[in-house]
């Protein structure tokens, strides 16, 4: 005889991403998360309209305060400073499980009380040890 097995929810996932000012490698990573965790948020400290993929609608990412300076054409770079204080600030909700995909500020988001983070890091923070190309 089998015992029904109970039925196990999914958990929410929130996708958290530096920022979405091209289409890389980092960018494609994120689509790909949030394809397989398909009830997720994806979150980000800005991010422009013409460098999201098809499969992000207009409204799919969450942005921070920050996005109407970025809007106003304040470059990325001179946000630099302010980015770990908006990503700390982002409101998740009820996430269960936080994923930062980060080479720059996002895993500096600060997730509830007994959420699991874990911090996909694509690679260092090349402004810090290529400063002549930024």
């Amino acid at each position: 005889m089998n015992a029904a097995r109970p039925a196990v929810s999914q958990p929410q996932v929130a996708i958290v991403h530096d920022y979405f000012t091209q289409r890389g490698g980092a960018e494609r990573v994120v689509e790909r998360m949030a394809a397989l965790f398909g009830r997720s948020r994806v979150y980000a400290a800005v991010a422009d309209q013409a460098a999201l993929s098809p499969s992000f609608t207009p409204n799919a990412i969450a942005t921070t305060p920050l996005q109407w300076l970025r809007t106003a054409g304040v470059p990325l770079q001179a946000l630099a400073p302010v980015l770990p204080w908006a990503f700390g600030r982002i409101d998740l909700g009820s996430a269960d499980v936080v994923i930062s995909s980060s080479s720059a500020f996002a895993h500096h988001v600060r997730p509830p009380a007994a959420t699991v983070h874990v911090c996909y890091c694509h690679t260092p923070p090349r402004f810090l040890w290529e400063p002549a190309d930024y």
